[in-house]
């Protein structure tokens, strides 16, 4: 049975567990173009199109038979069996529903992005698009694909297409038919008895890895906080990394390669707003990358001089995406100098991660291209050697909540700046 549907030392399902898992395995209602198949199908419920598929998957080997069926396994398994790519393309809004075959993992995928899955030479591909404003993401996970290859931390590797003028990431499923992907949030019995205190978290969870024999946690979380430090992830919540179970014995086999993290890099943050001196807010154990960091205790892996380089080539990727202004990509880059050699100063005196961040003027400066020629280098929390640059004009600015503040710009709040002098309000 799926892990934590049942009970402690027993294959008795847990009351409504099952039931859960597969609620939480079928298709999420919010995604775009489910609503429209429903409606045409007449379907009393999204998970109709998980049964139709037996309830398959490409990221482990439960299934559904009905009672007695002589169906097998080998027979219908999308890992060594082909598939109907229409339920992906009618999600993606590229076909019309009728007359459609919707057998397909498809109807198993995850999220809220549109995606989904091909064959090409045989292997199984996910194909993951991206999302207003920017639809930064495919380039996001390419970048994130870069940054891991150069750190040495294992990941699954993801490449570029662009489809009918839209561009997707392309990532081979990291599993077998011999293994399963079990995230955090189930290997956690679905969080069902963790701390409320966010101190406790991290513990709670090297804790239920310790119980049920999975190795080496620590140093994967150690370096799945320190990619997504890097790379401002928001979006590390405990379906999107967990560990590899084999699924005839039950041994684990270890940590997954970390996938999934195109939610970074400002994806869904306007140009005005990107702040580049922010520590920034992060999941899944505290909400502060700078509490998170505090729970890696071994930097030694990590080659300082690729670290340096790393905004360089990221910006470089970048600049090949045409829909991402000049603006954009300078803003991104300034950011990443910025982490970058926040990261390698705490590295080199770890003991300041733990010290109160010092709230003064020009913690949270806003950043301005259009106002180069007038900046000013201001105090950071390692001031002797990661210095950044801010505007010296101080300015007074009206948050969404229509309040004048005075001094600098909070970049989460969208604002209307307003001239010292008393002139017209223009737009941030």
């Amino acid at each position: 049975m799926p892990v934590g549907t049942t009970q402690p030392n027993s294959l008795k399902c847990k009351s409504g567990k099952l039931e859960d898992w597969l609620n939480e395995r079928a298709i999420p209602k919010q995604r775009s173009g489910l609503k429209r198949i429903i409606e045409e199908f007449g379907l009393p419920h999204p998970n109709r199109l998980l049964l139709d598929s037996l309830g398959l998957s490409l990221s482990d080997q439960y299934w559904l038979r009905s009672v007695g069926s002589k169906i097998a396994w080998r027979d219908v398994n999308f890992f060594q069996n082909d598939f109907s790519t229409d339920l992906g393309e009618v999600l993606l809004g590229n076909l019309d529903a009728r007359g459609r075959k919707f057998v397909s993992p498809d109807a198993s995928s995850s999220g809220l992005l549109p995606k989904r899955w091909i064959i090409t030479e045989g292997r199984r591909l996910l194909m993951k698009g991206g999302k207003a404003p920017v639809f930064q993401e495919p380039e996001n996970e390419v970048i994130a694909t870069h940054v891991m290859e150069s750190l040495g931390i294992p990941h699954v590797h993801y490449d570029l297409a662009v489809v009918r003028g839209k561009s997707y990431s392309l990532c081979a499923t990291f599993v077998d038919c011999d293994t399963d992907f079990v995230s955090l949030y189930y290997i956690a019995d679905r969080l069902s008895n963790m701390p409320g205190d966010e101190s406790q978290k991290y513990s709670f969870f090297l804790d239920c890895c310790d119980k049920k024999g999975i190795v080496g946690a620590k140093e994967d979380l150690d370096r799945i906080f320190i990619v997504d430090f890097i790379l401002l992830n928001t979006d590390r919540h405990y379906n999107n990394f967990g560990a590899i179970r084999d699924a005839d014995t039950l041994e684990w086999k270890g940590f997954s390669p970390v996938f999934d993290t195109g939610n970074c890099l400002w994806n869904d943050v306007l140009t005005e707003d990107i702040i580049p001196a922010e520590i920034g807010e992060c999941l899944p154990f505290r909400k502060d990358f700078r509490k998170q960091l505090l729970h890696v205790t071994d930097f030694s892996w990590i080659d300082l001089d690729r670290l340096k380089t790393l905004p360089d080539e990221i910006a470089g990727i970048f600049t090949a995406n045409k829909r991402l202004s000049r603006e954009r990509v300078e803003r991104i880059h300034r950011a990443l100098v910025w982490r970058t050699e926040f990261l390698a100063n705490a590295i080199r005196h770890p003991e300041k991660l733990r010290e109160k961040p010092r709230r003064h003027p020009g913690h949270r400066p806003w950043f301005s291209l259009r106002s180069e020629s007038s900046y000013r280098t201001f105090e950071s929390d390692f001031a002797d050697e990661a210095a950044v640059k801010a505007p010296t004009d101080l300015r007074t600015f009206i948050n969404y909540r229509g309040q004048l503040q005075p001094g600098w710009r909070d970049g989460r709040n969208p604002s209307i700046i307003v001239d010292p002098s008393g002139k017209t309000p223009r737009t941030g």
